[in-house]
């Protein structure tokens, strides 16, 4: 008995380390991305080994362990996001991120509930379940409770250019049920004792290899673009005290056209720029001086600039004050045009469930709910690039995103204040989200973010430009602009409704054929 916890702890403590190994450039700061390309296919071998003789609550409850303690060791930053910044006290803080890494521990339950279920099946029907339940249920977290398809298996690859490629096909949810294949395949190759379907397993294994980097060399040696197009972004590096202090607004917005000027000098021609988020927290439509000065800007170097800008303004139905986050678009004479913020951040934009929080609500009416905005606006820069803007985590969700393309959008920015996390794992873990955005669209991502990281990717999902944390400076460099719409583009939900449909048909058919149980997990 002693021994067997010993083993199931080992197990246990394994699989939260290779998977949590598997991003070693978002946990780590560590530029060893081989580790996290190989450590994304070991994770399995040690779970399926503790699986391998549990019952079904049993594994319910060692999966919730092994979730709870991946995610905590994923989101630790948000507690003194919540406590410095939305100035509640430290054990609420904990208690809030404690209920969302409880909520997303429960699909690791729900993962082992049901490889426990199948453990007594064919290793075909297992090959083919479990990979697809995996899919089904990244999908489901990036859907319901606002979503939050946050550091997915997929994210593990984000610097393996050419295995990535796919994902402009099947999109992230299904890429990361093929890594989870992969890795699931290993474990059997291991664990099997038949030589033949060691043998046979390992032949799909190098097929899925093949087939994977096959597909992204060809995909990257094939792409051609029909124009190109100077782009740059801003990292001003100014912190709460400073930027969001009515003080220091003129000081800040000089710092902002500063760094402008001086990616021009680096960059002479360069097309559009990029601001961080809130660059400007008074609304610019209010604000002639500075738009003036932006079109000056503008004029002089035929540049376009996207501004981060905080909007309000009073709705005299309700005589409420409408508040927005979102962005500005000015181009010579062209705007101030505005894009709003669709998809807004629990407890940071919004408090959900406002009415059940009683208990915390001294807390929760110190925030104040913003407005989402309603439209996929898309920028036009001379009738040849089109500019979307995402602003901070709106980047996460991969379907959203299409949309835009969908409205002809040919170049991705994204806006963000990632000085509320720190020196911490959530400014390095956006990296993954703006290259995956790039890969699955072939469009290139200029992001732009208060303090770090700032990127330019190119829309193979190539990183070219990138500023650390706590850097002040500018970035800027020419992107290729491929004007096609990727399938996955085109039908963002195909194989995952495939996925669900496929899992549920052959739950049908397998439980209710009834075969003669496998021995061998």
């Amino acid at each position: 008995m002693k021994n067997k916890f010993f083993k199931n702890l080992f197990l246990i403590l394994s699989t939260i380390i290779l998977y949590i190994l598997s991003f070693p450039n978002i946990f780590f700061k560590a530029n060893i991305p081989l580790l996290g390309h190989i450590t994304a296919f070991l994770w399995p071998i040690s779970f399926f080994y503790l699986m391998r003789n549990q019952t079904k609550f049993k594994a319910f409850l060692l999966g919730l362990t092994i979730g709870y303690f991946i995610n905590l060791l994923s989101f630790y930053w948000l507690i003194s996001t919540l406590h410095e910044y939305g100035m509640i006290p430290i054990l609420i803080s904990f208690g809030i991120i404690n209920l969302m890494v409880i909520y997303l521990a429960l699909y690791w339950g729900i993962f082992s509930f049901f490889a426990s279920l199948y453990k007594n099946l064919s290793t075909i029907k297992k090959l083919i379940l479990l990979p697809l339940l995996w899919c089904v249920l990244g999908f489901i977290k990036g859907h319901i409770v606002s979503g939050f398809p946050w550091l997915g298996l997929e994210y593990s690859q984000y610097l393996n250019i050419y295995f990535i490629q796919i994902s402009d096909i099947v999109g992230p949810y299904f890429f990361s049920g093929v890594i989870f294949l992969i890795g699931y395949l290993f474990y059997f190759v291991i664990s099997t004792s038949k030589k033949q379907m060691r043998i046979h397993l390992s032949l799909i294994l190098i097929t899925i290899f093949i087939l994977l980097y096959g597909y992204g060399f060809i995909r990257i040696q094939t792409l051609k673009p029909t124009r190109e197009i100077a782009v740059g972004a801003i990292q001003p590096c100014l912190y709460p005290e400073i930027k969001d202090n009515p003080r220091f607004y003129n000081k800040n917005f000089n710092v902002y056209l500063r760094q402008s000027e001086e990616i021009m000098m680096k960059l002479p021609g360069t097309k559009l720029i990029v601001w961080p988020e809130t660059s400007l927290r008074y609304p610019l439509r209010y604000d002639k001086i500075k738009v003036r000065k932006i079109r000056n800007l503008s004029k002089k170097y035929n540049t376009a600039f996207i501004v981060g800008n905080e909007d309000y303004y009073k709705d005299y139905t309700t005589y409420n004050y409408i508040l927005k986050n979102g962005a500005a678009y000015i181009y010579k004479d062209v705007g101030p045009d505005f894009y709003f913020k669709r998809h807004l951040v629990p407890f940071g934009e919004f408090i959900p469930f406002r009415k059940l929080l009683v208990p915390f609500k001294k807390y929760t009416d110190i925030l104040l709910d913003f407005t989402p905005g309603e439209e996929y606006t898309v920028f036009d820069l001379d009738d040849k690039f089109k500019i979307s803007v995402l602003v901070c985590y709106e980047i996460i969700f991969p379907e959203e995103v299409t949309r835009y393309i969908r409205n002809d959008c040919n170049i991705i920015t994204n806006v963000t204040n990632n000085v509320w996390y720190g020196y911490s794992a959530g400014p390095l873990q956006d990296i993954a989200f703006a290259v995956f955005r790039a890969a699955e669209t072939k469009c290139p991502v200029v992001k732009s973010a208060n303090n770090g990281v700032s990127l330019i990717v190119n829309g193979k999902g190539g990183i070219q430009q990138k500023l650390g944390i706590d850097i002040k400076g500018v970035i800027c460099d020419t992107v290729e602009i491929y004007n096609l719409k990727t399938f996955f583009s085109k039908y963002p939900f195909l194989f995952s409704f495939l996925t669900i449909f496929l899992f549920i048909g052959m739950n049908i058919y397998v439980f209710i054929k009834k075969e003669k149980p496998e021995k061998e997990f």
